[in-house]
């Protein structure tokens, strides 16, 4: 007696009989559903894990694009809100200061050059406490917009309590490299310990009555990506979109779609070019 063959044909097991007739016997392809574009409020905060580091390296960043000039006058010991250079472009000089006392360590870029926004300038090392969260090089991004003040709290110590964001992002992680660290200085009458374990929570963006989708139904995390819009006609086309901040569960979409549309969700493929 001959057996039934089995088949595996785009996700799906069939089972043929001697007569030909196909049976279903199990699906896995996922099915798709859809997604509108609405408006929403986002506030993105990243929390992760963190620990007190005595004395920590930081680095300031340049607050925007434009010609660097660096105060030499301002060296050895900088008091909390010193001035150390300008950048100046075509919106005005805009101040590079010091957030807390600090002692300036190492010079990163040079006086009188074209920086881009967020190239670090000086290295310094603060002269109190800092707490220090490392966070996985994929999510930078949502670093972008750091804010200058984050929420920490110590495990079985004090909290929650503002934290003092010191720069911008570092490379810092443990391991390969392949991590950066966030770092901010508590408020100096809190006492604390080296190697306390806690929670660092940073805002790195908001963004109020935007275009948003859940974030299953994109395809990317920032700045570009891509969805499959669902035409009139009931087919669909791929389209590149730009993106803003995300909350974790929705994503701002800046440009290439309008309230109302519909997207399909999952995201399409980063090789789907075509229409369906």
């Amino acid at each position: 007696m001959a057996l039934p063959a089995v088949v595996l044909s785009a996700g799906a097991w069939f089972m043929f009989d001697r007569s030909g007739a196909a049976l279903v016997l199990t699906d896995n392809r996922t099915q798709s559903t859809t997604a509108t574009v609405e408006r929403r409020n986002l506030v993105s905060v990243l929390a992760s894990n963190a620990s007190v580091v005595p004395s920590p390296t930081y680095s300031l960043t340049a607050p925007q694009s434009g010609v660097y000039r660096r105060d030499r006058s301002k060296k050895g010991v900088l008091p909390a809100g010193a001035v150390i250079g300008w950048i100046r472009s075509s919106n005005g000089r805009v101040p590079v200061t010091n957030p807390v006392e600090s002692t300036v360590q190492d010079e990163l870029a040079s006086s009188g050059t074209t920086v881009p926004q967020g190239l670090p300038l000086v290295s310094l090392r603060a002269s109190g406490y800092g707490i220090r969260t490392t966070i996985s090089e994929a999510l930078i991004y949502r670093l972008s917009d750091l804010g200058p003040e984050a929420t920490a709290q110590i495990d079985h110590g004090p909290g929650p309590f503002p934290c003092q964001v010191l720069g911008g992002p570092d490379r810092g992680g443990e391991g390969d490299g392949s991590a950066v660290s966030v770092t901010c200085a508590p408020p100096a009458d809190l006492r604390l310990f080296p190697g306390l374990k806690g929670v660092l929570a940073v805002r790195t963006g908001e963004a109020r009555d935007v275009l948003a989708l859940p974030v299953e139904a994109v395809a990317g995390t920032a700045e570009r990506g891509r969805v499959r819009v669902r035409e009139a006609t009931g087919s669909t086309k791929t389209r590149d979109v730009k993106l803003g901040i995300t909350d974790g569960s929705y994503i701002q979409i800046v440009d290439g779609l309008a309230v109302g549309d519909v997207v399909m969700s999952p995201a399409p493929a980063l090789t789907d070019q075509g229409e369906g």
